[in-house]
Protein backbone atom coordinates (compact mmCIF):
# COMPACT_ATOMS: atom_id res chain seq x y z
CA UNK A 1 0.00 0.00 0.00
CA UNK A 2 2.73 2.25 0.91
CA UNK A 3 4.90 1.36 -2.08
CA UNK A 4 1.63 2.09 -4.39
CA UNK A 5 1.45 5.95 -2.63
CA UNK A 6 4.45 6.87 -3.32
CA UNK A 7 4.82 5.82 -7.07
CA UNK A 8 1.92 7.74 -7.46
CA UNK A 9 3.24 10.54 -5.69
CA UNK A 10 6.28 10.36 -7.89
CA UNK A 11 4.08 10.32 -11.20
CA UNK A 12 2.06 12.99 -9.92
CA UNK A 13 5.46 15.10 -9.35
CA UNK A 14 6.61 13.79 -12.76
CA UNK A 15 3.49 15.05 -14.33
CA UNK A 16 3.59 18.73 -12.72
CA UNK A 17 7.07 19.26 -13.22
CA UNK A 18 6.76 17.57 -16.80
CA UNK A 19 3.83 20.24 -17.43
CA UNK A 20 5.73 23.44 -15.67
CA UNK A 21 8.52 22.16 -17.84
CA UNK A 22 5.98 22.42 -20.96
CA UNK A 23 4.75 25.64 -20.05
CA UNK A 24 8.51 27.17 -19.44
CA UNK A 25 9.23 25.73 -22.93
CA UNK A 26 6.09 27.28 -24.62
CA UNK A 27 6.95 30.78 -23.16
CA UNK A 28 10.47 30.43 -24.04
CA UNK A 29 9.44 29.59 -27.83
CA UNK A 30 6.63 32.09 -27.93
CA UNK A 31 8.89 34.50 -29.11
CA UNK A 32 6.54 37.46 -27.95
CA UNK A 33 5.72 39.55 -25.06
CA UNK A 34 2.21 37.63 -24.69
CA UNK A 35 3.86 34.45 -23.58
CA UNK A 36 5.67 36.35 -20.90
CA UNK A 37 2.28 37.42 -19.55
CA UNK A 38 0.56 36.50 -16.32
CA UNK A 39 -3.16 36.62 -16.32
CA UNK A 40 -5.86 34.61 -17.51
CA UNK A 41 -5.82 34.21 -21.25
CA UNK A 42 -9.43 33.62 -21.32
CA UNK A 43 -11.12 35.68 -19.31
CA UNK A 44 -11.34 40.18 -19.64
CA UNK A 45 -13.66 41.10 -17.44
CA UNK A 46 -11.66 44.91 -18.03
CA UNK A 47 -12.69 44.93 -21.91
CA UNK A 48 -16.32 44.10 -20.77
CA UNK A 49 -16.32 46.89 -18.82
CA UNK A 50 -14.60 48.70 -20.73
CA UNK A 51 -17.56 47.86 -23.82
CA UNK A 52 -20.68 49.13 -22.05
CA UNK A 53 -18.56 52.35 -20.99
CA UNK A 54 -18.88 53.34 -24.44
CA UNK A 55 -21.05 51.48 -25.72
CA UNK A 56 -24.75 49.96 -24.76
CA UNK A 57 -26.96 46.86 -26.19
CA UNK A 58 -28.96 47.24 -29.20
CA UNK A 59 -31.24 44.69 -30.10
CA UNK A 60 -30.43 44.78 -34.40
CA UNK A 61 -27.66 45.68 -34.18
CA UNK A 62 -25.85 43.93 -31.44
CA UNK A 63 -24.77 47.71 -29.67
CA UNK A 64 -23.95 51.62 -30.76
CA UNK A 65 -22.27 54.32 -28.94
CA UNK A 66 -23.72 54.90 -25.62
CA UNK A 67 -25.51 58.76 -26.27
CA UNK A 68 -23.81 61.24 -23.89
CA UNK A 69 -20.45 59.49 -23.56
CA UNK A 70 -17.39 61.59 -23.34
CA UNK A 71 -13.80 60.53 -22.53
CA UNK A 72 -10.55 59.14 -22.54
CA UNK A 73 -11.72 55.92 -20.60
CA UNK A 74 -11.99 53.75 -23.75
CA UNK A 75 -10.00 51.21 -25.18
CA UNK A 76 -8.77 53.73 -27.36
CA UNK A 77 -6.99 56.30 -24.78
CA UNK A 78 -8.04 59.53 -26.72
CA UNK A 79 -11.22 61.95 -26.11
CA UNK A 80 -14.36 60.37 -27.71
CA UNK A 81 -18.05 61.93 -27.74
CA UNK A 82 -21.40 60.50 -28.81
CA UNK A 83 -24.24 62.18 -29.05
CA UNK A 84 -28.04 61.45 -30.31
CA UNK A 85 -28.40 58.05 -31.81
CA UNK A 86 -24.53 57.23 -31.29
CA UNK A 87 -22.79 59.83 -33.44
CA UNK A 88 -19.70 60.97 -33.08
CA UNK A 89 -19.59 64.99 -31.98
CA UNK A 90 -17.08 67.25 -33.35
CA UNK A 91 -16.46 70.93 -33.74
CA UNK A 92 -17.68 71.63 -30.04
CA UNK A 93 -17.64 74.77 -29.10
CA UNK A 94 -17.62 76.30 -32.78
CA UNK A 95 -21.36 77.80 -34.19
CA UNK A 96 -22.93 74.43 -35.64
CA UNK A 97 -22.57 73.92 -39.48
CA UNK A 98 -25.87 75.81 -41.33
CA UNK A 99 -26.08 74.07 -44.29
CA UNK A 100 -28.62 71.40 -44.99
CA UNK A 101 -29.35 68.55 -45.69
CA UNK A 102 -26.51 66.55 -43.91
CA UNK A 103 -24.44 64.15 -44.58
CA UNK A 104 -24.14 60.52 -43.05
CA UNK A 105 -21.17 58.76 -42.26
CA UNK A 106 -21.82 54.92 -41.44
CA UNK A 107 -19.00 52.18 -41.05
CA UNK A 108 -16.62 50.68 -38.86
CA UNK A 109 -13.66 52.15 -36.43
CA UNK A 110 -12.07 53.49 -39.42
CA UNK A 111 -15.18 55.58 -40.09
CA UNK A 112 -15.98 56.60 -36.76
CA UNK A 113 -12.15 57.74 -36.42
CA UNK A 114 -10.38 55.48 -33.88
CA UNK A 115 -7.39 56.47 -32.14
CA UNK A 116 -7.71 60.04 -33.42
CA UNK A 117 -9.06 63.31 -31.56
CA UNK A 118 -13.25 64.22 -31.98
CA UNK A 119 -11.73 66.58 -34.37
CA UNK A 120 -9.76 64.40 -36.33
CA UNK A 121 -11.67 61.81 -38.41
CA UNK A 122 -12.16 62.06 -42.01
CA UNK A 123 -15.73 62.99 -41.09
CA UNK A 124 -14.88 66.34 -38.58
CA UNK A 125 -12.38 67.17 -41.39
CA UNK A 126 -14.95 66.83 -43.93
CA UNK A 127 -17.56 68.84 -42.02
CA UNK A 128 -14.44 71.41 -41.44
CA UNK A 129 -13.90 71.99 -44.87
CA UNK A 130 -17.56 72.47 -46.04
CA UNK A 131 -19.11 74.19 -42.80
CA UNK A 132 -21.71 71.32 -43.12
CA UNK A 133 -23.34 68.64 -41.11
CA UNK A 134 -21.82 65.15 -41.16
CA UNK A 135 -23.32 62.49 -38.83
CA UNK A 136 -20.86 60.61 -38.39
CA UNK A 137 -22.57 57.11 -37.27
CA UNK A 138 -19.34 54.71 -37.50
CA UNK A 139 -19.64 51.83 -35.00
CA UNK A 140 -16.07 49.99 -34.17
CA UNK A 141 -16.04 46.56 -34.60
CA UNK A 142 -18.87 46.38 -36.84
CA UNK A 143 -19.46 44.03 -40.26
CA UNK A 144 -20.67 45.46 -42.97
CA UNK A 145 -23.97 43.73 -42.62
CA UNK A 146 -24.50 45.87 -39.40
CA UNK A 147 -23.33 48.81 -41.05
CA UNK A 148 -25.97 48.59 -43.92
CA UNK A 149 -28.66 47.35 -41.43
CA UNK A 150 -27.35 51.02 -39.47
CA UNK A 151 -27.68 52.85 -42.16
CA UNK A 152 -31.23 52.03 -42.80
CA UNK A 153 -32.19 52.32 -39.37
CA UNK A 154 -30.43 56.33 -39.54
CA UNK A 155 -31.46 57.26 -43.41
CA UNK A 156 -35.02 58.06 -42.69
CA UNK A 157 -34.40 59.87 -39.95
CA UNK A 158 -32.07 62.33 -41.12
CA UNK A 159 -32.84 62.64 -44.60
CA UNK A 160 -29.25 62.92 -45.79
CA UNK A 161 -28.26 63.93 -49.52
CA UNK A 162 -25.30 61.70 -49.53
CA UNK A 163 -24.46 58.45 -47.09
CA UNK A 164 -20.95 57.88 -47.60
CA UNK A 165 -20.51 53.71 -46.65
CA UNK A 166 -16.74 53.45 -45.49
CA UNK A 167 -15.44 49.73 -46.18
CA UNK A 168 -12.61 47.67 -45.10
CA UNK A 169 -11.70 43.95 -45.82
CA UNK A 170 -12.11 42.89 -42.36
CA UNK A 171 -16.03 44.25 -42.64
CA UNK A 172 -16.79 41.28 -45.08
CA UNK A 173 -15.15 38.49 -43.35
CA UNK A 174 -17.21 39.94 -40.28
CA UNK A 175 -20.37 39.47 -42.23
CA UNK A 176 -19.66 35.73 -41.93
CA UNK A 177 -20.07 35.51 -38.22
CA UNK A 178 -22.91 35.46 -35.94
CA UNK A 179 -20.83 35.35 -33.08
CA UNK A 180 -18.39 38.72 -32.95
CA UNK A 181 -15.90 40.29 -29.87
CA UNK A 182 -17.70 37.57 -27.07
CA UNK A 183 -21.53 38.84 -28.29
CA UNK A 184 -24.12 37.42 -31.03
CA UNK A 185 -24.78 39.46 -33.78
CA UNK A 186 -26.91 40.37 -36.66
CA UNK A 187 -26.12 38.65 -40.14
CA UNK A 188 -27.14 37.26 -43.37
CA UNK A 189 -27.86 33.88 -44.73
CA UNK A 190 -28.54 33.42 -48.91
CA UNK A 191 -31.73 31.69 -49.96
CA UNK A 192 -33.12 31.32 -53.32
CA UNK A 193 -30.45 33.96 -54.18
CA UNK A 194 -32.31 36.51 -51.51
CA UNK A 195 -30.55 37.63 -48.41
CA UNK A 196 -32.07 36.59 -44.96
CA UNK A 197 -31.71 38.42 -41.74
CA UNK A 198 -30.89 36.37 -39.29
CA UNK A 199 -30.21 36.27 -35.10
CA UNK A 200 -32.22 39.35 -34.73
CA UNK A 201 -34.40 40.77 -32.44
CA UNK A 202 -30.94 40.07 -30.02
CA UNK A 203 -31.37 39.69 -26.30
CA UNK A 204 -29.73 41.76 -24.24
CA UNK A 205 -26.14 40.49 -23.30
CA UNK A 206 -24.77 39.82 -19.82
CA UNK A 207 -22.58 43.31 -19.24
CA UNK A 208 -20.33 40.94 -17.17
CA UNK A 209 -20.28 37.33 -18.02
CA UNK A 210 -17.51 35.30 -16.12
CA UNK A 211 -16.20 31.88 -17.06
CA UNK A 212 -16.62 28.69 -15.41
CA UNK A 213 -14.05 27.05 -12.81
CA UNK A 214 -12.22 25.10 -15.30
CA UNK A 215 -11.23 28.10 -17.29
CA UNK A 216 -10.62 30.62 -14.44
CA UNK A 217 -7.99 28.05 -13.37
CA UNK A 218 -6.67 26.55 -17.26
CA UNK A 219 -6.85 30.15 -18.69
CA UNK A 220 -3.54 30.90 -16.64
CA UNK A 221 -1.54 28.62 -18.57
CA UNK A 222 -0.29 29.56 -21.98
CA UNK A 223 0.32 26.11 -22.74
CA UNK A 224 -3.44 25.55 -22.69
CA UNK A 225 -4.33 28.87 -24.43
CA UNK A 226 -1.65 27.73 -27.31
CA UNK A 227 -2.92 24.06 -27.37
CA UNK A 228 -6.36 25.00 -27.27
CA UNK A 229 -5.87 27.37 -30.47
CA UNK A 230 -3.82 25.19 -32.62
CA UNK A 231 -6.57 22.03 -31.62
CA UNK A 232 -9.18 24.32 -33.05
CA UNK A 233 -11.56 24.79 -30.09
CA UNK A 234 -11.65 28.20 -29.76
CA UNK A 235 -14.95 28.18 -29.49
CA UNK A 236 -15.45 26.46 -26.55
CA UNK A 237 -12.09 28.42 -24.79
CA UNK A 238 -13.33 31.73 -26.04
CA UNK A 239 -16.85 31.41 -25.17
CA UNK A 240 -18.81 34.29 -23.36
CA UNK A 241 -15.74 36.30 -23.70
CA UNK A 242 -14.53 39.48 -26.07
CA UNK A 243 -12.41 37.10 -27.99
CA UNK A 244 -15.19 34.66 -28.81
CA UNK A 245 -16.08 34.41 -32.72
CA UNK A 246 -18.28 31.92 -34.17
CA UNK A 247 -18.80 31.99 -37.95
CA UNK A 248 -22.38 31.19 -39.30
CA UNK A 249 -21.41 30.31 -42.62
CA UNK A 250 -18.34 30.84 -45.00
CA UNK A 251 -19.54 33.33 -47.55
CA UNK A 252 -19.51 37.19 -46.08
CA UNK A 253 -18.06 38.26 -49.82
CA UNK A 254 -21.14 36.56 -50.98
CA UNK A 255 -23.37 38.74 -48.65
CA UNK A 256 -21.29 42.02 -49.27
CA UNK A 257 -22.32 41.99 -52.92
CA UNK A 258 -25.76 41.65 -52.40
CA UNK A 259 -26.06 44.01 -49.47
CA UNK A 260 -25.14 46.33 -52.19
CA UNK A 261 -28.69 45.79 -53.39
CA UNK A 262 -30.30 47.47 -50.29
CA UNK A 263 -27.95 50.58 -50.23
CA UNK A 264 -29.35 50.64 -54.05
CA UNK A 265 -32.56 50.33 -52.30
CA UNK A 266 -31.93 53.24 -50.16
CA UNK A 267 -30.68 55.23 -52.99
CA UNK A 268 -33.90 55.11 -54.66
CA UNK A 269 -35.92 55.28 -52.01
CA UNK A 270 -34.84 58.53 -50.63
CA UNK A 271 -33.39 60.17 -53.58
CA UNK A 272 -29.65 59.95 -51.41
CA UNK A 273 -26.40 59.50 -53.44
CA UNK A 274 -24.84 57.10 -52.08
CA UNK A 275 -21.19 56.23 -51.75
CA UNK A 276 -18.53 53.53 -51.20
CA UNK A 277 -15.29 54.70 -49.52
CA UNK A 278 -12.54 52.00 -49.63
CA UNK A 279 -9.97 52.22 -46.74
CA UNK A 280 -7.25 50.14 -45.87
CA UNK A 281 -5.88 48.82 -42.49
CA UNK A 282 -2.34 49.18 -41.63
CA UNK A 283 -2.16 45.44 -42.18
CA UNK A 284 -2.12 45.83 -46.38
CA UNK A 285 1.22 48.12 -46.19
CA UNK A 286 2.79 45.30 -43.84
CA UNK A 287 3.03 42.56 -45.30
CA UNK A 288 2.69 42.06 -49.41
CA UNK A 289 0.35 38.89 -49.37
CA UNK A 290 -2.51 40.85 -46.52
CA UNK A 291 -2.04 43.92 -49.35
CA UNK A 292 -3.48 41.94 -52.14
CA UNK A 293 -5.77 39.98 -50.32
CA UNK A 294 -7.26 43.47 -48.76
CA UNK A 295 -7.34 44.71 -52.03
CA UNK A 296 -8.90 41.86 -53.51
CA UNK A 297 -11.66 41.81 -51.15
CA UNK A 298 -12.52 45.33 -50.87
CA UNK A 299 -12.49 45.56 -54.72
CA UNK A 300 -14.80 42.77 -55.44
CA UNK A 301 -17.57 44.31 -53.49
CA UNK A 302 -16.65 47.93 -55.03
CA UNK A 303 -17.47 45.71 -58.24
CA UNK A 304 -20.68 45.05 -57.00
CA UNK A 305 -21.66 48.21 -55.72
CA UNK A 306 -20.52 49.92 -59.21
CA UNK A 307 -22.85 47.02 -60.97
CA UNK A 308 -25.92 48.66 -58.99
CA UNK A 309 -24.77 52.20 -59.71
CA UNK A 310 -23.57 53.19 -56.82
CA UNK A 311 -20.14 55.24 -56.54
CA UNK A 312 -17.18 54.00 -55.43
CA UNK A 313 -14.03 55.95 -54.31
CA UNK A 314 -10.72 53.76 -53.56
CA UNK A 315 -8.10 55.49 -51.10
CA UNK A 316 -5.23 53.07 -51.82
CA UNK A 317 -3.30 54.86 -54.49
CA UNK A 318 -3.50 57.95 -52.42
CA UNK A 319 -2.28 56.25 -49.47
CA UNK A 320 0.22 54.23 -51.00
CA UNK A 321 2.07 57.09 -52.15
CA UNK A 322 1.77 59.11 -48.63
CA UNK A 323 3.33 55.73 -46.81
CA UNK A 324 6.01 55.39 -50.11
CA UNK A 325 6.55 59.11 -49.02
CA UNK A 326 6.29 59.23 -45.41
CA UNK A 327 6.30 55.88 -44.18
CA UNK A 328 3.72 53.76 -42.71
CA UNK A 329 3.62 56.16 -39.22
CA UNK A 330 2.94 58.98 -41.47
CA UNK A 331 -0.50 57.64 -42.30
CA UNK A 332 -1.47 55.41 -39.13
CA UNK A 333 -1.44 55.23 -35.64
CA UNK A 334 -1.85 51.81 -33.76
CA UNK A 335 -3.94 49.69 -36.32
CA UNK A 336 -6.03 52.85 -37.77
CA UNK A 337 -5.44 56.14 -39.33
CA UNK A 338 -3.72 58.98 -37.35
CA UNK A 339 -4.94 62.82 -38.30
CA UNK A 340 -2.86 62.93 -41.25
CA UNK A 341 -4.32 59.92 -43.15
CA UNK A 342 -7.73 60.99 -42.41
CA UNK A 343 -7.14 63.83 -43.89
CA UNK A 344 -5.89 62.72 -46.86
CA UNK A 345 -8.97 60.09 -46.88
CA UNK A 346 -11.42 63.40 -46.56
CA UNK A 347 -9.45 64.87 -49.16
CA UNK A 348 -10.45 62.09 -51.18
CA UNK A 349 -13.90 62.29 -50.82
CA UNK A 350 -13.80 65.76 -50.79
CA UNK A 351 -12.24 66.19 -54.26
CA UNK A 352 -14.10 63.59 -55.64
CA UNK A 353 -18.15 64.90 -54.00
CA UNK A 354 -16.47 68.50 -55.88
CA UNK A 355 -16.02 66.69 -59.14
CA UNK A 356 -19.83 65.73 -59.48
CA UNK A 357 -21.26 69.16 -59.16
Amino acid sequence: MRDALVNSAVLLVSVVVGLIGCEIGVRLLSGSDRGWEFHNYVADQGQWVGRWRTMRPDPLLGYIPRDGYSGSDNGYHVHITYGADGFRLHRQGKPPSTMEPPILVVGDSFAMGAEVGDDESWAAYMEEALDRRVLTGGVPGYGIDQVVLRAESLIGKYRPDTLIVGLIADDVERARMRILWGMPKPYFEIEDGKLVLRNVPLSAPDPNPRVDLLRRVLGYSYLMDVAVRRLGHEAWWWRGQPGHIEPAHDYGDKVACLLMDRLAALRDQHKTRVVLVAQYSIQAWEAEHLRRHEVAVVRAVADCARVRGIDTIDTYAAVAEAVRAHGIAGSYTGIHMNPAGNRLTARLILDWLEAQK
